[in-house]
């Protein structure tokens, strides 16, 4: 199967219009995985320095990543990249130097670090498993007039809102949780600040977050009903990730 990754690459405007590529290696010395001169980069709308690649071989191990200009490879050490996950992420990138043969990467982290790649993915929604989620998103618009406002992630956009890892609506609270009716509606919550140009909070608590083993590749979104005409819009959408923790201890 295909796999997309990206890149977060902010100076990659000032190289003048060259080829930029993405090779992955094997850990230890080998030949190229990804084919002669690996896959080229490309720009993400709406994503400013964010650069994708698609993988068409079928690569599932750490592999190296190295970063090309124009067909040059340009080392960067031993930065590790997890083709066994399903959208795995090079970390931030920088590129520096006078021309392509100075070109160093800085900051790169080995994936998967979801939580630590949350600037790299428009939307994304990271969490990690047994901790409280607190997140608020800003300047949304007027919410004056709304009648509802849901928040849902499911594993799949295919999937019904009844079968949703959880969906939150600000007056009832926790609707659903792990495909069933929730037992307790105060365990998550929408709240907004400043309807006229709206802040939204999610809330979810530990305990919640604790009962969810895993969760990578997943969808959210923000949908909110106008009173008046009945309309329904969708404010955000994004991705969902969770990771596991390591301390369990609450007490």
């Amino acid at each position: 199967m295909p796999k997309t990754c990206k890149v977060f690459l902010p100076q990659a405007t000032s190289w003048g219009g060259g080829t930029l590529a993405m090779e992955l290696y094997p850990q230890a010395p080998g030949e190229i995985l990804n084919g002669d001169g690996g896959d080229e980069l490309a720009a993400v709308d709406g994503q400013p320095g964010v650069y994708q690649f698609t993988v068409a071989e079928e690569i599932a191990t750490i592999c190296r990543a190295l970063l090309t200009l124009d067909e040059e490879v340009i080392s960067v050490g031993d930065d590790l990249i997890d083709m066994s996950q399903e959208s795995p992420y090079v970390g931030n990138a920088t590129l520096s130097g006078g021309g392509s043969g100075d070109i160093t990467i800085q900051n790169n982290i080995v994936v998967p670090a979801v939580v630590a790649s949350q600037s790299q993915v428009a939307n994304l929604l990271a969490a990690v498993r047994g901790d409280t989620l607190r997140r608020t998103f800003e300047d949304l618009g007027d919410f004056t007039n709304r009648s509802k406002l849901w928040l849902t992630v499911k594993r799949s956009t295919k999937d019904q809102d009844a079968a949703a890892i959880l969906q939150v609506e600000e007056t009832a609270g926790l609707l659903v949780f792990k495909g069933a009716a929730a037992e307790d509606s105060t365990l998550a919550s929408l709240q907004v600040a400043t309807p006229a140009n709206a802040a939204v909070t999610l809330f979810v608590s530990e305990e919640l977050l604790a009962e969810i083993e895993s969760a990578r590749g997943c969808v959210w979104d923000l949908q909110i009903k106008d009173a008046s005409t009945g309309d329904v819009s969708t404010v955000l959408s994004g991705e969902f990730s969770l990771t596991e923790d390591v301390t369990r201890a609450t007490e």
